[in-house]
């Protein structure tokens, strides 16, 4: 079975309130009345949102309006664990409730936003408000745009808790941000998405002295997020893993979400494994299919007759793919304990399969060597090589 990947729960803080930008209205407008049918799921709501908007500047408006103003934020539940939800089942269930918190929000822009063909990331990290880090992790939002990156936090765009109480309140001050000015209350855990080639450091976002000074070294953030989308998932958690510590962490925040993600990095390689495995047992069923057909040629004494040369290349499919799926179970690594069994049995079978197969292929190799007289006198019952059960 493939296993689940661990979830962080992120959570919210606020920011100050800012008036409605008149420049965005006509979009606003718009999404302020669409159907109720529409907003079922991601996808119709990415469906109006294309059949009313021709730019991307404007369809991203109208995720953000649309995530900012018809979500509440879920203050009652706020601490609730949420790391077993799937990021569908978050978006189901925020998108039947109109409640969530910051995950909630990040993930509904995200899928909307995909819909739409718009590349965007949901981003980890901390925050602050005034000189003070919030204790909690959050979540925003990255978005590609004419060759730029920009940034919106649809939670903080949402409104704010006064008294314990959510207050709705448009606020655009996190809608299409600046790197260089989110950084400066909004830090990602990885360093890639800075977007800057002088990122800053975790000591110096606490320390509140962020300055605009270039870094001794340089970084290519731009080249590093083209290779981070080549990368597999399991790559993708170890680098990101590495890139923290590089970055230094020292806030019990910090120190939580690396947990998380080293944990992540971990279920990733085992997912990989049984990937692997999985896909091998597929070529090692279809390799039998070649052995067996060989055997039960061999049975007929190879009639109906066919070249030589046909003869050998029949002889040499099995033997080919049963190394090549000898040489791939050994390179499949860790898949958890309760496929360790299954694995053994894998290895063993493909082994003897194998070897099956090399003893049919000098049979054939034999038998090409003889007069036809020799040929015919060399044939005896086999019984077809079994397929193990996976």
């Amino acid at each position: 079975m493939k296993l689940q990947l661990m979830v962080l729960c992120f959570l919210v803080s606020f920011g100050v309130f800012c008036q409605i930008n008149p420049k965005y209205d006509s979009v606003d407008k718009k999404m302020a009345v669409i159907p109720a049918d529409f907003i079922t799921t991601t996808a119709k709501i990415a469906t109006y949102i294309n059949a009313n908007f021709k730019t991307d500047e404007d369809k991203l408006r109208a995720v953000f309006y649309w995530t900012a103003t018809n979500i509440s934020y879920d203050v009652k539940n706020m601490l609730v664990d949420n790391s077993l939800e799937t990021s569908q089942e978050k978006i189901n269930n925020t998108l039947k409730s109109h409640q969530g918190v910051c995950i909630h929000y990040a993930e509904v822009f995200h899928a909307i936003t995909t819909d739409l063909k718009i590349k965007n990331f949901i981003i980890d990290g901390m925050v602050k408000q005034g000189d003070k880090v919030n204790t909690l992790a959050h979540a925003w939002c990255a978005v590609e745009m004419d060759g730029k990156w920009f940034l919106a936090d649809p939670t903080w765009g949402a409104g704010g808790i006064q008294n314990g109480i959510f207050v709705k309140k448009l606020n655009n001050s996190y809608y299409k941000v600046a790197p260089s000015l989110m950084v400066e209350s909004h830090l990602p855990f990885d360093y890639l998405w800075q977007f800057s080639a002088s990122p800053i450091t975790f000591d110096t976002f606490i320390s509140n002295k962020i300055t605009k000074t270039a870094a001794k070294v340089k970084f290519d953030f731009e080249q590093e997020i083209i290779r981070y989308q080549t990368l597999s998932e399991m790559d993708r958690f170890f680098e990101v893993v590495q890139r923290i510590e590089n970055n230094g962490y020292k806030l019990p925040v910090v120190t939580a979400y690396l947990t998380v993600i080293k944990k992540n990095a971990s279920a990733a390689r085992l997912n990989s494994g049984v990937d692997k495995m999985n896909r091998l047992v597929t070529n090692y069923n279809q390799a039998i299919v070649y052995l067996n057909d060989l055997v039960v040629y061999r049975n007929k004494k190879f009639n109906p007759i066919i070249s030589d040369e046909d003869l050998v290349l029949k002889a040499r499919e099995s033997k080919e793919k049963l190394t090549k799926c000898q040489e791939d179970v050994y390179a499949i690594g860790d898949v958890g304990a309760e496929n360790k069994v299954a694995l053994s049995t894998l290895k063993r079978q493909i082994n003897d399969a194998l070897h099956n197969s090399e003893e049919q292929y000098q049979f054939v190799q034999d038998y090409l060597k003889h007069s036809k007289i020799g040929r015919k006198m060399m044939f005896g019952k086999l019984s077809l090589f079994g397929v193990g059960a996976h």
